[in-house]
């Protein structure tokens, strides 16, 4: 008895898989998306004290938003996005009848969270342009999710420089277009790179100077690949939407703009490569290292790149190349020191892909491939784990701080018509829980004595710091709002405590120099 043949399936569609495989790539993406988010919903709102420290910046943002809402227009000039972004989400939340300092610190928080939350999207963008998979293998999910939990994403920017977390989102979009226009730069590609940058120059200078890192370092790699025709159209393009973009900036807010010259005023004596050179260095030997690191690790991916045992397409060996230089741009010796800083805040993006080139076309050995995907994963993890121990650091004396800031306000009774006096930081406590005016030293006039009832001089004792001795002037005004006020002889003590030296001031102290137009310049020696 014949029989009936097995019933064989027929394949299906090829665009019925890609569409089921690119709906498994959402889901993960997704999921992936949320838990990032969870877990600085619980890091920076859940978890997060009211008083978080004396120099944590988050207060800069409420006192902006609260402006905007009040008044229209930011206390302190800025570029506008973020701040438009947060102020429109807290009017949204009063709608519903939430309280204005309860909505202030909801809405910033919210978006504190989500924004770092999103940079997988266009990194998992990037690498299916890199590699043209429709469903990623799992060892690249390794590398998206690192992005997730990007260093000191965690808690770090998204309280201190959330205009950087923001400017990162945007970078990270900047760079998965130009990935892609390098297969075809159309006109709609043209316009979402311009857009960016726009949205750029509107959130963050310094996220601005990064673009033009990165523009600068894809334009290197595009000129030794000598593709001159997609050199031409892909730089003007870049440079065209930047160009407008700081048109705009400039515009928008001069007195930012200009501090350019500042930084390049100081930018070499307070390098790493300056501090080499200089007699007033201590320890040479750090300044050497911060000199030469980098380099050495900029000469190694360099060296899979060159030794790779199967070559990339052109457009992956531009990507690949442009990511190397923008790592040595973003730490290039002749910045000034915490420029560097800032600036080494973004180099993990472009260390991404460069590691994940270098697993895919540098290594054939299973075990080695497996061991550099975990020590990515494992580094990730540890990395997270740091950033999340800061929500337990210090939190005791911040709630003492909380306290006796609570204490003095209430013993001293400042209103909006005294004006208080503070190092860098600080400024924004005053604004924020005190409810006073606030500015930095080198902000004085001293018409102000006329200007407000009451002056005072807030100096905190935690990180206390004496003015350093510089020669460069720039340098010096800059030493000046980092450090604790120089109290005049005549000054009342209002209120000591171990957190808090208050003191007020009636007369013009004899002690600080002002120019012709009453601006505060300097101390007498």
């Amino acid at each position: 008895m014949l029989r009936k043949p097995a019933r064989t399936q027929s394949p299906k569609p090829l665009w019925v898989i890609i569409k089921i495989n690119m709906k498994q790539n959402s889901k993960l993406l997704l999921i992936l998306i949320f838990i990032a988010f969870l877990v600085r919903v619980f890091v920076i709102w859940i978890g997060r004290p009211e008083f978080v420290g004396w120099f944590n910046h988050t207060y800069y943002y409420y006192v902006q938003t609260k402006g905007l809402l009040e008044n229209g227009a930011l206390p302190f000039p800025d570029m506008p996005l973020l701040f438009y972004i947060y102020a429109f989400t807290a009017k949204v939340l009063s709608w519903f009848g939430v309280e204005n300092h309860v909505a202030i610190v909801s809405a910033t928080r919210f978006w504190m969270c989500l924004i770092p939350s999103l940079l997988p999207i266009p990194v998992y963008a990037t690498i299916k342009s890199i590699f043209k998979e429709q469903t990623l293998p799992n060892w690249m999910w390794v590398f998206v999710f690192a992005s997730a939990f990007y260093p000191l994403s965690i808690l770090y920017m998204p309280e201190f420089l959330q205009k950087n977390a923001l400017g990162l989102l945007l970078l990270a979009i900047i760079m998965q277009q130009s990935k892609s226009a390098l297969d075809n730069l159309n006109v709609k590609r043209f316009f979402i790179i311009f857009l960016v940058f726009i949205l750029m120059v509107l959130s963050h200078f310094g996220s601005t100077a990064t673009a033009l890192l990165y523009t600068a370092s894809l334009m290197l790699s595009l000129l030794i690949h000598t593709r001159k025709r997609l050199s031409l159209k892909l730089v003007f393009s870049l440079f065209i939407g930047l160009g407008i973009a700081l048109l705009a900036f400039y515009l928008l807010d001069i007195q930012r703009f200009e501090r350019v010259g500042f930084y390049i005023n100081r930018i070499f004596d307070s390098s790493s490569l300056g501090m080499v050179f200089s007699a007033n260095d201590p320890d040479k030997f750090a300044s050497l290292f911060i000199l030469i690191f980098p380099l050495g690790v900029i000469a190694i991916f360099y060296y899979w790149y060159r030794n790779t045992k199967t070559k990339p397409d052109e457009e992956n060996s531009i990507f690949w190349i442009s990511n190397i230089l923008f790592c040595y741009l973003l730490v290039f010796p002749i910045y000034e020191l915490l420029l560097m800083a800032r600036f080494a805040n973004y180099i993990c993006l472009p260390i991404i892909f460069v590691l994940l080139f270098m697993v895919q076309y540098n290594i054939s050995k299973p075990w080695i491939k497996k061991s550099v995907i975990g020590l990515v994963l494992f580094g990730t993890i540890l990395i997270a784990v740091g950033d999340i121990s800061n929500l337990t650091r210090n939190r005791e004396s911040n709630d003492e701080t909380y306290l006796d800031l609570m204490k003095m306000k209430s013993a001293v009774g400042f209103n909006n018509n005294d004006l208080i006096i503070t190092r860098n930081g600080a400024e924004h406590i005053s604004n924020w829980f005190l409810g006073t005016k606030s500015c930095l030293i080198t902000s004085f006039n001293n018409n102000d004595l006329q200007k407000y009832e009451r002056v005072f001089i807030l100096n905190p004792t935690e990180e206390s710091m004496s003015l350093p001795g510089n020669s460069n002037e720039a340098t010096q005004r800059y030493n000046y709002m980092l450090s604790d006020i120089v109290i005049p002889s005549d000054a009342n003590q209002t209120y000591k405590s171990e957190y808090i030296n208050l003191y007020q001031i009636q007369n013009l102290p004899k002690e600080w120099k002002f120019d012709d137009k009453g601006n505060w310049f300097g101390y007498e020696k």
